[in-house]
């Protein structure tokens, strides 16, 4: 039986070396909470209010988990690339179809 390359398996992989870590990147730059930058001109007068330290105080517990979200996320899809065999039945969902398929999940 003629077996094709495994597209999926690729994509797969693209997104655990290139598409997570990029948006990691993308809303992260520094050592920290990726909200220290906000919440430090906050804290230097730049919200003078009654709610400003709770509210400080609220978004930097919830950005906190934000990057290990990411690492999460690569884990899971590098669990599921490991799975996956290099090649696939001719004709398989993986295979040749699965570009096809892909960009009509996200139209």
């Amino acid at each position: 039986m003629a077996e094709e390359q495994n597209a999926y398996k690729g994509t797969l992989n693209n997104c655990k070396t290139s598409v997570i870590p990029n948006a990691r990147d993308a809303i992260y730059h520094g050592a920290g909470n990726p909200a220290d930058s906000l919440l430090s001109d906050l804290s230097s007068g730049g919200w003078a209010c009654d709610s400003a330290t709770e509210f400080s105080n609220t978004v930097r517990g919830k950005t906190g988990t934000i990057l290990g979200a990411f690492d999460d996320a690569v884990s899971v899809v590098n669990a599921a690339w490991s799975k996956e065999p290099d090649e696939v039945p001719e004709n398989d969902w993986r295979g040749n179809a699965w570009p096809k398929q892909w960009s009509m999940r996200n139209m």
